[in-house]
């Protein structure tokens, strides 16, 4: 199967200091890959430059055959930062307004009956949000584009159980065997029955890509146990 994203010897530095240090790896269609590691390990900034929100310093990544650095490659991406994308001031349906007129590929209609399934209506104002009803809706709106990666930077930092649970299951629920997700997280156990693969980061480098099904065949160990050892 032809990949569907591709990183190839990629290098990213800040003042010197290298937060991407010869990254290579390939993400196949239907995937939903796990990106692990410590904070500082290069996780988000790998993510930034996938989304060509950040120039990478060498190498190349090409998201179905368009290199980040060609503006044709926002129609294949969607990316759902870590960062807060609404305005405190709106409603969700002045969000849905807002991405309307800022991407073509926003499926407004998509977005409205995922609001609906969640019980979130859009007149409610984020400044009168949860922390987890906001991560809900950022990531139906980033789920809500058609494109072919979806990007996902910590999804279910600073909520509880039972919204974390939730965005499992809407995540599990709307995936398009289609498209592919990379999808960064410290909640490894929770999550690990999300991933076909797991790459772990340190240091600004791949320490090791895993393959679920393969490693729980041939390992009694927990990827939990696996990460600890590769980011000591």
């Amino acid at each position: 199967m032809e990949a569907l994203a591709k990183v190839k010897g990629v290098t990213k530095t800040f003042n010197n200091h290298r937060a991407l240090d010869d990254v290579n790896f390939e993400i196949k269609m239907g995937n939903v890959i796990g990106l692990l590691g410590p904070n500082g390990s290069g996780k988000t900034t790998l993510l930034n430059c996938m989304a060509g929100l950040q120039h990478i310093n060498n190498g190349e990544i090409i998201i179905n055959e368009t290199t980040v650095i060609n503006p044709k490659v926002k129609n294949h991406i969607s990316y759902m930062p870590s960062i807060d994308i609404f305005s405190k001031k709106w409603t969700v349906k002045n969000a849905i307004e807002y991405f309307q007129l800022l991407f073509n590929n926003f499926n407004s209609e998509k977005c409205k009956k995922l609001l609906e399934k969640m019980k979130i209506n859009e007149s409610i104002e984020f400044k009168n949000m949860s922390l987890g009803t906001i991560a809900k809706v950022k990531l139906i709106f980033t789920l809500s584009k058609d494109v072919s990666l979806f990007l996902l930077d910590e999804p279910f930092a600073n909520i509880d159980l039972k919204a974390r649970e939730e965005i499992y299951g809407l995540i599990l629920e709307e995936f398009n065997p289609n498209s592919s997700i990379i999808l960064s997280t410290h909640f490894i156990n929770e999550v690990e029955m999300l991933f076909d693969n797991v790459i772990f980061m340190n240091k600004g480098q791949i320490s090791e890509y895993v393959n679920i099904e393969e490693y729980r065949e041939k390992n009694d160990k927990s990827i939990s146990d696996l990460y600890r050892e590769v980011t000591e």
